[in-house]
């Protein structure tokens, strides 16, 4: 009898825990967004092409990797985040690097994962910002939620989301991440 009160206790302790860190995919997005957008990085302020560059297609101006694991104990399980972030910052000089990056390609799964080790559950979620930034400063902000799903196979199964950069122009500098 005790046995089985231990095991009900793990199993409401497991869904109590699911139900209490859930977040639902657009709020998360949108902090995510916001938390990313806001970042004190003093090369994605600097939007000037070195001189040594200037005749390039393309030009990184600016490029940060960020990588956390949290973890947090609820009752007596673990639940361990771990998140990276790649921003970049891209000067766009001529019709080569446009066609490059007018369109951006990205995996999205929002899929609860279950693999029998020890019982545990993998969410893996991917968040996408885009941003243009105009030669005159305006930043004007991508809509994700346009993207499209592309499918491949003979069952049409969803490989991979592309979401078209609409108003990228020449002199443009696209400023985007995928967390």
């Amino acid at each position: 009898m005790k046995t089985c009160i231990k095991i009900l206790s793990l199993v409401l302790a497991i869904q109590f825990s699911q139900s209490v860190m859930a977040e639902e995919y657009p709020d998360y997005a949108k902090r995510i967004r916001q938390e990313v957008w806001a970042w004190d990085k003093p090369e994605f302020k600097n939007y000037n092409v070195p001189e040594q560059y200037k005749d390039e297609s393309a030009v990184i101006l600016a490029h940060h990797e960020d990588i956390k694991v949290e973890s947090k104990k609820i009752i007596q399980l673990v639940r361990v985040r771990y998140t990276n972030t790649d921003r970049r910052m891209v000067k766009i000089n001529d019709k080569v690097s446009l066609d490059e990056y007018s369109d951006l390609s990205f995996k999205e799964e929002i899929k609860m994962q279950t693999r029998f080790t020890w019982g545990a559950k993998n969410k893996v979620t991917t968040v996408v910002g885009v941003r243009i930034i105009k030669p005159d400063g305006t930043i004007k902000e991508v809509d994700v939620d346009e993207s499209v799903s592309v499918t491949e196979g003979k069952k049409e199964k969803e490989s991979h989301k592309k979401l078209a950069i609409p108003d990228l122009q020449i002199g443009d500098i696209i400023d985007y991440f995928i967390s």
